[in-house]
């Protein structure tokens, strides 16, 4: 049934988003100024995972660059340090610049804007992932440079930044992405088909059930459509049936998971298998295992043990990754730790990284 995998890849970019005109114009308008040789405006992305928010930018970049080279660098934040984030700016930005691990975090803002010969535009991906607020701080001493913030929840985020710099990320410099209604995700999925699959072998009834059972995901929803597509042809079908769609969504799923665990750094590894091997875990247990256990799963290794507050942040994100449940029945201005549950989605996906292992040697999953 497929005749073009590679349609269905995170890494495919199409040459139209539909659905998001309204989106890529706004910020289109935002980074213009760039084009003309001049300093973008600053910009915050916010919306759930998988609606399509680092596909904008890298989309709206992209047609920008068409008009005129564009400097501009995308940074994952997940896991990392102010000083981390400016050094992987600088190697991505800055023309024939060498910057050491050692090299001192205020020097970096002056080295990234020596290094850049014109106005340049960096992409912080999932910037909520940033442990402090003084990042935007140091990025304001490289003046020519404009940010593109990524990140889930918009307030949330804004709550962390220094005041000063809160109001340029509000207004319309943010732009929120939705879920896609079920037609507006049937829409990119039928593009999708007729790019990757044989003529014929998916109706739209077929694609409206993909959009519905992915509640507006559309990397949730290319995912399961491949995956159906998949089980359609090692079963002979002629057609996608509703069975090909049920257990497509179900491994496309585990699939997404296992990419999003692949991706994360070894602290975030080291509390998932914990609430995978020890789930149900209260919040109170997790952090008095984490506290007896961190010295010997961080020996030999070049990180230290986090604080319970890095540890919070590291929980939302596996959350947010769809990794594991966290439950409660208590009001938030009451909750304590012994209040909140953690469970993990699948305890048969096993960190590849395995964290645990020579801590519990008995561990088999």
């Amino acid at each position: 049934m497929i005749s073009d995998a590679q349609v269905f890849q995170e890494t495919h970019m199409p040459h139209r988003l539909e659905h998001r005109e309204a989106e890529i114009e706004q910020l289109s308008r935002a980074l213009q100024p760039v084009v003309d040789g001049d300093r973008a405006e600053d910009v915050l992305l916010s919306g759930p995972s998988g609606v399509g928010k680092t596909v904008l930018s890298r989309h709206v970049l992209a047609r920008l660059d068409d008009q005129a080279a564009v400097a501009s660098a995308h940074v994952r934040c997940v896991g990392s340090t102010p000083g981390n984030i400016l050094r992987n700016a600088i190697r991505k930005l800055s023309i024939g610049a060498s910057v050491h691990q050692g090299t001192p975090i205020d020097e970096l803002p002056r080295m990234l804007h020596d290094g850049l010969n014109e106005p340049g535009v960096l992409v912080l991906d999932e910037a909520d992932d940033v442990p402090d607020s003084n990042l935007l701080s140091l990025l304001s001493r490289a003046p020519t440079i404009s940010v593109v913030a990524i990140c889930h929840k918009a307030e949330r985020w804004l709550s962390q930044v220094d005041e000063v710099h809160r109001s340029t990320f509000k207004g319309d410099h943010h732009i929120p992405l939705d879920r896609y209604a079920v037609n507006e995700l049937a829409d990119i999925l039928e593009a999708r088909a007729d790019r990757g699959l044989h003529p014929g072998v998916v109706d739209r009834d077929r694609l409206e059930q993909i959009a519905d059972r992915v509640a507006g995901v559309a990397r949730d929803g290319i995912q399961t459509l491949y995956e159906a597509a998949m089980y359609g042809g090692e079963r002979d079908h002629r057609l996608i049936d509703a069975d090909d769609i049920a257990d497509g969504y179900v491994r496309a799923q585990k699939n997404i998971r296992e990419a999003n665990l692949r991706s994360l750094p070894f602290h975030h590894h080291v509390l998932y298998e914990i609430v995978r091997v020890e789930g149900p875990i209260t919040g109170t247990e997790l952090h008095a295992f984490y506290d007896v256990m961190g010295d010997s799963v961080y020996t030999d290794r070049p990180k230290m043990p986090v604080t319970r507050g890095r540890r919070r942040a590291f929980l939302r994100k596996l959350r947010e990754y769809d990794l594991i449940e966290k439950f409660d029945d208590v009001e938030d201005d009451e909750k304590t730790e012994g209040d909140v549950q953690y469970e993990p989605v699948d305890p048969d996906l096993r960190s590849h990284l395995d964290p645990l292992m020579d801590v519990l040697p008995q561990n088999t999953g």
